[in-house]
Order: structure tokens, then C-alpha cells, then sequence
């Protein structure tokens, strides 16, 4: 199953966090990044559904 834009945009938070060296618990990024993607704007949004869509066509 391809994966959903919510969770497109986790690994590109979780790759972001480990760029600049933050060492949270799993349960931390999971309570901060679905309050990152609920403040996003629907453009935010609709570039990673469009990421999703494009995933799920190539496999």
C-alpha cells in the first residue's frame, strides 16, 4: 500500500529533526508533527496528496 500525505509529510519532518540533531521520543514527533499538519495550509496539503498520488502510481 502506497503511503498517505500525512505520512510523506512525517518522514520529511522526521528527516528535517534529524538534521539538526534533535533526539525526541517517537511518541514526541508523532504529538508535534500531527499539530505541525493540522496548522498547515490546504496548499501545504495539496502538494504532498499530490506527492501520495504520483507514489501510488509508480507502484
Amino acid at each position: 500500500k502506497s503511503p498517505n500525505a500525512f505520512l510523506i509529510y512525517r518522514k520529511a519532518f522526521l528527516n528535517e529533526l534529524n538534521r539538526q540533531n534533535h533526539n525526541l521520543k517517537m511518541t514526541d514527533v508523532s504529538k508535534l508533527v500531527s499539530n505541525y499538519w493540522k496548522g498547515e495550509p490546504d496548499n501545504v496539503k495539496d502538494a504532498y496528496r499530490k506527492i501520495a498520488k504520483e507514489v501510488e502510481v509508480e507502484l
